[in-house]
Parts: C-alpha cells; sequence; structure tokens
C-alpha cells in the first residue's frame, strides 16, 4: 500500500512500511483495507487456539486473559487480533489474524498449567494452538 494508507474498517495506517495506530498529527491518505480486517472478511485466521477440558468457573477468567493479551498485543502490533470466541461448557475456540497472539496465547495457557501442542505450518503463515486443561 501507499504511505498513509488508512484502513476504512479500523483505522489503522500504513506508515514506514508497517501499519500502526494513528498518531497525532498524522495525515490520512487514501483509503484501503489493512490485511487484519481483510482476514476477518474473509474468515481466514492465522492463529487457531482450541482449548478443551473441565474449565468449569476458570472458562471466564481465561477468556478475560486472552482478550487482555490481545489488547496488550495490539498496542504495538496493530495487526495482532482477535477474529473471534467461540465458547461452549468445556471449550474455547479462538482465531485470531496473527501467528504472533496465538502463540503469545499459547504461552499464556502453559502458565496457568495446560497441556499445549503448537503446530506450525511456516508455507501458509498458520499455527494451530491444542491445550488442554
Amino acid at each position: 500500500p501507499a504511505e498513509g494508507t488508512q484502513c476504512r474498517s479500523c483505522g489503522v495506517q500504513f506508515h514506514q512500511g508497517r501499519w500502526v495506530w494513528p498518531g497525532v498529527g498524522q495525515a490520512a491518505g487514501t483509503m484501503g483495507e489493512c490485511p487484519a480486517c481483510q482476514r476477518k472478511r474473509e474468515h481466514y485466521p492465522a492463529g487457531v487456539i482450541d482449548l478443551e477440558g473441565d474449565l468449569g468457573h476458570r472458562g471466564e477468567e481465561l477468556e478475560n486473559m486472552i482478550r487482555n493479551l490481545e489488547e496488550a498485543e495490539r498496542c504495538t502490533h496493530a495487526l495482532e487480533r482477535l477474529m473471534k470466541v467461540e465458547r461452549t461448557a468445556d471449550n474455547r475456540h479462538v482465531e485470531t489474524t496473527g501467528v504472533h497472539l496465538a502463540r503469545r496465547i499459547a504461552s499464556a495457557l502453559e502458565r496457568q498449567k495446560a497441556s499445549v501442542k503448537i503446530k506450525f505450518s511456516a508455507e501458509q503463515a498458520f499455527v494451530r494452538v491444542e491445550a488442554e486443561l
């Protein structure tokens, strides 16, 4: 994209070779679509996390942790976002727009004593995380 291109959906701007949240005085250029919004629109996640087990009362706590990780990550990496979080009583299915957020969530689940398996697909820039509590 051209310098200053702004995403019509989320407002991030292409600045000096990367997508960033616009700063004060940063003029918008042409309107376009960032890769994260394109992934959401096409439903093409870069990361999938399946968390299973007896989540019970911890399910909401873990979901809040995932949302907090996303908020912290997207402050510095504008394209790392949650696409969706689906829940059942004993499962959480999470999709992300970037592999780094999915990997960061996997690390946090390991710290919560989850058994975590990570499968990378380098040619597709995709990561699948299977975690069980």
